[in-house]
């Protein structure tokens, strides 16, 4: 993605959750968001987190890999932060919310990519342990996230709010029940 004219997101502060993965689409949307011309905090939940983990596979990505997409962002002439963020939490999204208005500036577009394919996969065969991850991280994480950025943004007068979601919602797969 390239802008030749005037960047049309120069002056603006975004943060994008699930920004952490090498090849991922959060990192991504923080590349292309910096070449508009935004500044971008990149977040991700971190790795260790047992407590979400289901199956043995644990949830979100390693601490050098989010510090990469923030040097990806700052490669591109922009300023960038990056912070370990669990979207199930809404007082941890509120600090960080905080954090990034002291320190950048308020958030004026959010993007709620962090999401996570715990609690998909044959309906019958599904725990309900699985079924909570994923409503806390898909659902409630884009929900924590919009309650605590709405109120820098209805300040502002300006923002926007981007949600990113699997290709499963715009229609069911057979016997897929998450």
């Amino acid at each position: 993605m390239s802008f030749n004219s005037v960047a049309p997101l120069e002056g603006r502060i975004a943060l994008v959750t699930g920004a952490g993965r090498p090849r991922g689409i959060g990192r991504g949307i923080a590349r292309a968001l910096a070449e508009a011309g935004a500044d971008v905090v990149v977040t991700d939940v971190g790795v260790g987190r047992t407590d979400l983990e289901a199956g043995g596979a644990g949830l979100g990505d390693k601490p050098e890999d989010l510090e990469e997409s923030a040097r990806l962002v700052r490669e591109r002439g922009r300023r960038s932060m990056a912070l370990s963020l669990d979207v199930t939490d809404g007082a941890a999204a509120a600090t960080v919310l905080e954090r990034v208005r002291d320190e950048l500036g308020p958030v004026d577009v959010l993007v709620n990519n962090a999401g996570t394919g715990v609690g998909t996969g044959p309906f019958l065969e599904l725990s309900d342990k699985d079924l909570a991850i994923s409503w806390q991280v898909n659902v409630l994480g884009q929900v924590n996230l919009a309650r605590a950025v709405l109120p820098g943004m209805i300040e502002l007068g300006r923002g926007s709010i981007v949600n990113v979601a699997s290709t499963l919602g715009p229609a069911g797969v057979g016997g897929y029940g998450g």
